[in-house]
Order: C-alpha cells, then structure tokens, then sequence
C-alpha cells in the first residue's frame, strides 16, 4: 500500500468491502430465487449469501488491520513473525480472489471451508480468539426466519378474513366463505350467551385441552402470538441486565403523575428510567424522540434523569438550527405509521445515533407496495418523496404484503377486550344491514362511511338507524320501501347479531399474529445490517398499553 495511503481509508475499505461481499452474495441469491419464482430459494440464497459476506468480511477486516498496523509500527517492539505476515497475506489473498458470484467452475463451500482453516491457522499464530462475532447473530436471524415462516404458513390463508371489511359481512358472506365450516357448525348450535362465554373461557386459559373447534381456533391463534423466548424477544428484566452488561447504571424509577392519563404516566414512568439507562450506557451526549407530540417522555427524560432530550419538528429551519455535531439515542413511544419504521432506517444510516428505543403503533398508518396512495394525513400534507414503504424493512420479507385491513386489525387488542369482555358496538350490525339495502337498490353507489359514524349511538333499533343514515346520505330509500321489506331484510337479528359478535371475536384472534410478522421484520431488518445488540422487549402491560413491545438496539 502507498506511503500516503490514511489509515482510517484502511478501515473505511474493510468495511466497504465487507458490505460488497453482501451485497454481491444476496444479488447471487435474488437472482437464483427469481429465476426459479420459488421465494423459498430466494430467502435461502440471500441468507446464505450475507452469511458468508459477513463472515468474510470479518476475516478480511482482522488480518487487513494486522498488516496495515505491521506496516505503520514497523518499530514497535512485538511485530509479527515474517511467517506470520505471510499467513496473513494468505489470507487477505484466499479473500480477495473468492468468487463474488455464483460458479460452475469454484466449489465456493470447499474455498469457505479453507479460508475459515486459514484464518484459524493465524489466529493461532496471533494468539487471538478465531471466533466470529456474528456467529451468535447468525443464529438469531436463523430463529427469526424460522418464526416468520411458520407464523406466514398459518397467517397467509387466513390474509382474507383479515383483510375483510365487516360493512360487507352479509352482503359478500363473509360468515360462510372466511371460517371454517367445522367451526361454524359448532357456533351454530349455542346462543350467543353461551358462545362468547366460551370464548372468554378459552382465550384466557391456554392449558384448556377441550376437543373443541372454538378452543383449537383460539389457540392455534395464540401459539403463533409473539412471545418472550430470552432470545431476541426478551423481558424488561432481561433488558435490565444487558443494559447493565452495556455499562448501564439503572437509575430508581421516577414516580410520574401529573398532567397527564393514567396510562400515559404509566408508559413514561416505565419507559423513561430505562431510556435514560441506554442513554448511560451508550455514552451519548443528547436523546432524541421522534413524534414527541406533547413532549412528555423528553421532559421526564430532561427533568427526572438530567438527559439532554431533543424532539423532531417538521418545520425545516428548526432543524438546520439544531443541527450539530452530537452523540445521540433516538426514542419513541408509539411512533405512528411509518415513523417507526423511518426511525430504524436512521438509526442504521447515521453513525452519530448510538441507540434505538422504539414503541411502535398505528400499523394501518403504513404504506405497502400495494396501497402507495394511501398515506396518512402528514404524507398527505407535507408530501411523500420516498419511494421507501413502511412495510416490510427487512430483505427476507421482500416483496411480501399483509393488506390495510390486516394491518388495522394488528392495532386492536384482545388482551384488553378479554379483561373488559368487551363486545362490539351494535353499529357493526346496523351498518352492514344498511349496505344490503343500498347494493339491493343502489349497486353502483359509493357511500361516504364518515357521514355515518355517530349515527348508530343516537339509535335504539336499526329502524331509527335506516332512516337516519338515509337521510344523512339523502339516498330516499326509506319512503320508498315497504315495511315489509325492512322486517325481511333483518328477519333474524338475534343471530345476525351473532354472527357479528363471534366474527369479530375469531377475527381478533389474528391481531397479535400480524403485529409479530411486523415486529419481527423490523428486528431482522436490524439484524441484517449488522446491529447484533438488538432485540424485541416486552415493555409494558398489554391490558393498560395494547401496543406493548419495544425495539431496542445499541450501535
């Protein structure tokens, strides 16, 4: 290398190299997949193929830092052996000429194997650890993609019942096309009493073993429910003990009450001793919270635990003012839509952010591939220029969607529902009872749902609620039709009203199953770029805060 040459070049070609090899691997892996249309190969083919890039990229960083340190300090009193010198350059060689593509004519797995001997082989000389760092994170990504396939095996065929819209419950059948038949017919023969009853039973007692389609249905549903496995899903307790592993000194929770609900002191209380702990043991100089809103975890932060907090503002010349040469941690509690998502994505690309601290909410605010015109009321204001959708994150999941529906339904909770044993509102009833009228007598009309929303609260029957919302909407079916038309239409509304109750309830089964899928695509985007001290933590009492799983993550 020239006399010129920096060194911190050096290190900064170690790592551009390391993310070629990735990078060149996963293009290998994307295009086999591709070719075949087996996502399966895909997904195996660019694993495998930032494995190994990874895995290289580590040896090529070591034995380059030892010769370039070799070459700067040839004056230094421990300077390796010339043997030792020429195994490294072994090494940094078997690297440099490894197949960044895919070969007939190398046996890339043979020239693996040797280069990992050779690498040993010096480490030896060097008498440093040959262990590969990433080895452990190899393995978690491993168990996620597992947990992702088996959850997207049981989740996919049941993406159309998610995805429904209960306005078209009877006129699209959703009662008979969305469930299993079996499962009906056990319905079929309670009253509804009995039914939710059962429903209570089952979703709050796991170890029930009745031979019963409604408990398999509830609990089939729940095993592939996210769970704290002291892996990469871990407990606050868990998280206690890495932050203190970190450098972390926990500081006493600081009681919180005023100005402010029951629920959010509850979360900035629980949330902010530990923000401040990641803030001690990543050594940074500010905290950052994106979507602050009132500001009130950045003032228990500033006030409570003397953290220098910041909070992101929309308006362009506050942040030119801000800008600066800072150490920061990025928090957040309940980013909305596709604020979460952004956040990692910032975490990652600017060096400068130490740490993540991220509670995600508002899944149906996201943007997929699919639904690119549907943004929330900020895009729509201010303008979406990014061409980068909320979901998925990771490159695993590329490609694949999980529907608005699915993801407004990933918001709702059934946790909190089973401690309330909350039923529905008699509105979901009324409104699809209404939309069988309309379709009957106005197939082509496109009604305005918003106009509607309060009407069924100033209701006692779904009478009063036809001729209501037909006026609201100034359809004039109501004069129209005979009385006798209406009685047939809600001939049965006992069961109809089933139906909608237990629907609702067995659809709710699904929620916590697509807020995993979302969870753990934004832990693996993490994993895939190299951050290893990141995990999923059960942060508060689903029941008090539905939305209760953070993301954290250190540099």
């Amino acid at each position: 290398m020239a006399d010129d040459t920096d060194f911190n070049d050096v290190i900064e070609d170690i790592f551009l190299s390391e993310n070629t090899l990735c990078q060149d691997s996963y293009k290998e892996g994307f295009r086999v997949g591709s070719e075949e249309g087996n996502s399966e190969g895909y997904h195996l083919g660019y694993h495998r193929g930032a494995e190994i890039g990874r895995e290289l990229g580590f040896y090529y960083g070591t034995v380059t830092n030892y010769l370039e340190q070799n070459k700067s300090d040839e004056n230094q009193a421990e300077t390796p052996s010339e043997k030792t010198i020429k195994q490294l350059e072994k090494v940094k060689g078997l690297i440099d000429t490894f197949p960044h593509n895919n070969s007939e004519h190398h046996d890339i797995l043979a020239l693996l194997e040797s280069i990992r001997a050779q690498y040993k082989k010096v480490c030896a000389m060097l008498k440093i650890s040959s262990n590969n760092p990433y080895a452990a994170m190899e393995t978690s990504i491993t168990k996620i993609h597992q947990n992702l396939d088996r959850i997207l095996k049981y989740l996919n065929p049941l993406l159309p019942l998610a995805n429904c819209h209960m306005v078209e419950f009877f006129t699209e059948n959703h009662w008979d096309k969305l469930l299993p038949k079996n499962l009906i017919q056990t319905i079929d023969k309670w009253d509804l009493n009995y039914a939710v009853e059962k429903f209570w039973t089952y979703a709050s007692e796991p170890e029930n073993n009745d031979n019963c389609e409604l408990r398999k249905w509830i609990h089939k549903a729940q095993s592939h429910n996210l769970t704290v496995n002291n892996d990469y899903c871990i407990s606050v307790e868990d998280l206690e003990q890495h932050l203190k592993c970190w450098g972390a000194c926990l500081p006493p929770e600081i009681k919180i009450t005023e100005f402010m609900t029951s629920k959010k002191s509850y979360e900035v209380q629980r949330m902010s001793r530990l923000v401040a702990s990641l803030y001690n043991a990543t050594s940074s100089t500010h905290c950052m919270e994106a979507g602050g809103g009132r500001g009130h975890l950045l003032v228990a932060l500033t006030l409570g635990y003397n953290v220098p907090s910041l909070t992101v503002d929309c308006d362009d010349k506050a942040l030119k003012n801000a800008a600066q040469r800072v150490k920061i941690i990025q928090v957040s509690l309940h980013t909305c839509g596709n604020l979460g998502p952004d956040s990692l994505r910032i975490f990652s690309s600017q060096t400068s952010t130490t740490g993540l601290f991220n509670v995600p909410c508002c899944y149906h605010l996201l943007t997929e591939k699919v639904d690119a015109d549907l943004f929330d009321v900020f895009q729509r204001d201010y303008g979406c220029e990014t061409s980068e959708h909320g979901f998925p994150l990771s490159e695993y999941l590329k490609g694949y969607n999980l529907g608005r529906n699915a993801r407004m339904l990933a918001a709702q909770s059934l946790d909190r529902v089973l401690h309330h044993r909350q039923l529905p509102n008699k509105s979901l009833l009324y409104r699809a009872l209404f939309q069988i009228i309309v379709k009957t007598h106005l197939p082509k009309s496109n009604l305005k749902d918003g106009k509607l929303k309060r009407v069924a609260s100033k209701c006692d029957n779904f009478t009063q609620y036809f001729k209501m919302a037909d006026n609201v909407l100034s359809l004039g079916l109501f004069d129209r039709l005979p009385d006798s038309y209406l009685t047939d239409v809600s001939n049965d509304l006992n069961y109809q009203w089933k139906q909608i109750v237990m629907f609702n309830l067995l659809r709710l089964c699904l929620a916590q199953v697509i807020e995993s899928v979302v969870l753990l695509d934004r832990l693996l985007y993490l994993f895939e770029n190299g951050y290893r001290k990141s995990y999923i933590v059960k942060l508060f009492d689903p029941v008090m805060s539905p939305r209760c799983h953070s993301i954290v993550a250190v540099r």
